[in-house]
């Protein structure tokens, strides 16, 4: 590992031990997923083998066999030990997964830039640090116990291994191994990036071949212990990975959900971390394919990109294994673009542009950074569960719900609902069936009601609120942040859900 001066040293753990708060904190708000997949096919996959989920309550993954599963493992082991020490509730079980993703992702970060600050100009070197533990949408990304997220941590630890040239044993490319193969279980995916390192290790850094064979043994024993974790879960022998294949790929499965044109990823990294950033995500990448085509960072992400640009079905989360490279490709690129100028006027015009653009990047990052840091995950729904589940313990409840507002059941035309979240006491009722057989609203109970912002102004909603005097008790995001949403477009504001009671 390189010595670092001590200034950047000391500048490294102040970040560090400031990034563990924001982070912690974003955890904590961060209730709810990503995407779908990042609670139905771990959580209550997990959820099976402790006996609150059926295999008829699961996705259909399970049933086709093509879900690995390490993290559903990971989960009940998790879970069993919480409820042994007494710790039962729901949202304190999936904090805790959080709360293991930032461990995992605060050291592999901190170690990914230990051991590439090296190839990075002294005076970009704070502002590598920087964004490596705060571009707005790193944090709330990564403490998600996601495939995507666990699967790009793993694979960033192994490639700061690498890079910090700890070879004086062989055990440490059986640690790149099982880092590779722990990667590849998580997210069968990352294989595009696995392969992008080798290559990268056979064609430019010309590794020899015993050393490779270490961390292709090390990924096969992991893949084999994988296979164990898998006959477990599925009660007989299993090859996920080829499922996966076989199913998503061979027979077109994962195009049912929807395709997009080859350009679609451009225009994620265009407008996924909001225009202004994204300009400069696609200017970095352009210039360093141009002036440094060798680059470990280049093989990594371009047959990423390209291999899911070719791929039909295309969805903005297959890019979160790579987003933990975004920091080092802006700090080299941005460098690179530094040194272009070879006049005094271009100089001159080139500080103008930088100074300007610097204090822009600097707000759009704090606001998105507070932002990310301070909601629920999507829309709310589980800001919305969590209330009922916080302010109404113990009490009977009716829930009357629209069409797609139930956040109990947020996959309103799929029949999979969310046992792991569901209180026992709230009685989750239609709005629009029950009012076909009269009024089933009574004063004396408990009654509450979840619209959907976009709807408020429907006349039944104006009607019901007058009628039985409700009162707003929550909306699923706070309202400071749905006003700034109209610069970042974080989610569909129409969609935000609104509480209301009767009480």
């Amino acid at each position: 590992m390189q010595m670092l001066p001590m200034p950047i040293f000391k500048f490294h753990k102040i970040v560090l031990a400031i990034a563990f708060i924001i982070y912690f904190v974003t955890a904590v708000n961060s209730k709810g997923y990503f995407h779908f997949d990042e609670h139905y096919q771990i959580i209550e996959f997990a959820n099976l083998k402790t006996g609150l989920n059926k295999p008829s309550d699961l996705a259909w993954e399970y049933n086709a066999e093509i879900r690995p599963s390490i993290q559903p493992a990971v989960s009940f082991a998790v879970f069993k030990i919480l409820h042994w020490l007494g710790i039962t509730d729901v949202y304190i079980l999936s904090l805790s997964l959080r709360l293991i993703t930032l461990l995992l992702a605060l050291i592999t970060i901190n170690l990914f830039v230990l051991s590439s600050l090296n190839l990075v100009q002294p005076k970009f070197q704070k502002l590598y640090i920087l964004l490596s533990y705060f571009l707005w949408f790193l944090p709330f990304l990564n403490v998600r116990f996601s495939s995507e997220t666990w699967s790009g941590l793993c694979f960033l630890l192994a490639v700061a291994i690498l890079q910090l040239n700890l070879f004086k044993r062989k055990s440490f490319f059986a640690l790149v191994g099982l880092l590779l193969g722990l990667s590849f279980l998580c997210r069968f995916q990352s294989a595009v990036l696995i392969l992008g390192l080798f290559s990268w290790l056979i064609i430019i850094n010309k590794e020899p071949l015993k050393n490779l064979f270490f961390i292709i043994g090390a990924a096969c024993a992991v893949l084999l212990f994988g296979g164990v974790i898998d006959y477990w879960f599925y009660e007989h022998a299993v090859f996920t990975a080829w499922n996966y294949f076989n199913t998503n790929i061979v027979q077109g499965v994962a195009s049912e959900f929807g395709t997009s044109s080859w350009n679609y990823y451009a225009g994620t990294i265009l407008k996924g971390p909001t225009v202004f950033i994204g300009v400069l995500l696609l200017l970095c990448l352009c210039t360093l394919i141009y002036k440094k085509p060798r680059l470990l960072l280049l093989w990594l992400m371009v047959p990423f990109l390209v291999v899911h640009s070719i791929i039909p079905h295309k969805e903005d989360r297959f890019l979160f294994p790579i987003i933990n490279f975004i920091p080092l490709l802006i700090a080299l690129g941005w460098q690179e673009i530094s040194v272009l100028y070879q006049s005094k006027l271009q100089y001159k015009i080139y500080r103008l542009f930088a100074g300007t653009y610097s204090v822009l990047f600097i707000i759009v990052n704090v606001f998105g950074l507070i932002t990310m840091a301070s909601k629920p995950m999507g829309i709310g729904y589980k800001a919305i569960t969590y209330y009922i589940h916080n302010n109404y313990k113990g009490k009977a409840v009716n829930l009357f719900y629209d069409d797609f507002s139930n956040p109990y059941n947020p996959l309103y035309s799929l029949p999979l609902k969310e046992p792991f979240y569901s209180d026992k006491n709230v009685r989750e009722i239609n709005l629009q069936q029950s009012f076909q057989n009269g009024d089933p609203i009574y004063n004396d109970k408990i009654n509450l009601f979840v619209f959907e912002k976009g709807k408020y102004n429907a006349l039944i909603f104006d009607n019901l609120i007058m009628k039985y005097h409700l009162k707003l008790k929550t909306q699923s995001i706070p309202i400071w942040i749905e006003k700034l949403d109209q610069y970042y477009n974080f989610f569909d504001d129409r969609r935000i859900l609104l509480l209301y009671s009767n009480k």
